[in-house]
């Protein structure tokens, strides 16, 4: 289970984290900081920060013990 260090998400008091914004947010990094060389074109660039991204928060899902919660 996946917590906020101040709980449960709830969506009824709107304090969850969508899917979305949060692969949203990890491809901007990704591009701001280490995919912002010129070496790259910029569909492969975007492509592989999409990647990246998935394959980040994969891990971490995968990587923690299943019995403990996930503060996030």
């Amino acid at each position: 289970m996946v917590v906020l260090p101040d709980g449960k998400m709830s969506s009824r008091q709107g304090n969850v984290i969508y899917f979305s914004e949060l692969k949203k947010r990890l491809v901007s990094c990704l591009l701001e900081q280490a995919f912002k060389s010129d070496d790259w074109h910029d569909d492969d660039r975007i492509k592989t920060a999409n990647l990246v991204a998935l394959a980040a928060i994969k891990y971490g899902m995968i990587a923690s013990d299943p019995k403990k919660q996930i503060v996030f």
